[in-house]
């Protein structure tokens, strides 16, 4: 135990003021990247970053230019790796989940040289450090990774990729510390392709739905508030189930990590808490405010009575909701007005 402290502690001290960061997304997402690289950069200037960003070969190098002068503007390294076409030939994609969301699968091979990185995706804002996740002890797990709070509906849903135990083990690759090193020892790039050829009719979530088969019971469990999607806020009972009473109190009063995974800050109709921020952190990053097209009178009430109309609208012929709805409401609807927690400003 105590050689493996020791290893462990000269990891730390090595890595301390290097962070490694790998994202991916399409040129829509373009401005999304900008604004998380912002708030990554505004909570960690004594901190040297390096970010991959992985890509698909129709992002030329001009596309990826405010991208590679955010970087430099803060003294981080930044690394396009492109990923060629037919790694992603026979994925089953769709129009929810495009081929960028497929790349973390090829992370160990596409990033040779690289022992430990923390994947983040593009639609989520880091409100403070993240030195905590990446000195993490993985205790001989390939990754650490946050539970989801699933909904109702999809609560069989790892059951039928046949994963065994508790649904409360299925987690959100959206924030993810990877142990390259180990998953290339270990071959899971082949254990992945077998998954999507056995499940590949199940799959709902992309990668999703193949990291967890996969690491099902053999991943270090991280706290609610390094990845605060917006389903804890409206699936808050079984958020506590999973998590625990305090620590969805904690991530609830101060997330680590906001990720947007329902009620984009870009549309017009969220009203997601942290909605000014991201606009806040895409305006430092030099992006053009999004446009607002599908301004509508539903949209307009969404904004501004959170929770209650689009809840309605999916699930009120059923007699349990209405009684759901109101505990909602009362309970957390008032923290869904759109208002947001100071952002760390730059000097």
């Amino acid at each position: 135990m105590g050689c493996r402290q020791v290893l462990l502690d000269s990891l730390v001290v090595g890595s301390m003021t290097t962070l490694a960061v790998v994202s991916s997304a399409d040129e829509r997402y373009l401005p999304h990247v900008g604004a998380m690289l912002e708030s990554l950069f505004a909570n960690h200037s004594d901190i040297k970053i390096e970010f991959y960003f992985v890509h698909s070969q129709r992002l030329n190098a001009e596309a990826l230019q405010p991208l590679r002068r955010q970087c430099e503007k803060y003294g981080a390294e930044f690394f396009p790796v492109r990923v060629a076409a037919e790694r992603v030939a026979e994925l089953p994609l769709s129009d929810t989940y495009c081929e960028e969301a497929w790349y973390r699968l090829f992370l160990p091979s596409l990033l040779p040289n690289v022992e430990r990185v923390l994947w983040l995706d593009a639609d989520l804002l880091v409100l403070d450090s993240l030195l905590p996740i990446w000195k993490q002890d993985l205790a001989g797990k390939p990754l650490a990774a946050i539970p989801n709070a699933l909904t109702p509906s999809q609560w069989q849903h790892p059951a039928a990729l046949g994963m065994q135990g508790d649904r409360g083990q299925y987690f959100n690759t959206g924030v993810m510390l990877l142990n390259l090193a180990q998953m290339r020892a270990e071959q899971v790039e082949a254990r992945f392709q077998a998954l999507i050829a056995e499940h590949g009719d199940t799959i709902m979530f992309a990668d999703q739905d193949v990291f967890n088969p996969a690491f099902a019971g053999n991943y270090l469990p991280l706290k609610l508030e390094w990845n605060m999607t917006t389903g804890a806020y409206f699936n808050f009972e079984e958020a506590v189930r999973v998590h625990g009473y305090d620590a969805f109190r904690d991530a609830f009063r101060r997330p680590r990590v906001v990720h947007f995974t329902r009620m984009k800050p870009w549309l017009y109709e969220s009203c997601h808490p942290y909605k000014r921020a991201y606009l806040a952190y895409r305006r430092a990053a030099g992006w053009e405010q999004p446009e607002y097209p599908q301004k509508t009178l539903m949209g307009w009430i969404k904004r501004r009575v959170p929770v209650l109309p689009r809840l309605l609208a999916t699930r009120a012929a059923q007699p349990k909701a209405v009684v759901l709805l109101l505990r909602v409401w009362l309970t957390w609807g008032w923290h869904l007005w759109p208002r947001w927690r100071p952002i760390k400003r730059h000097p």
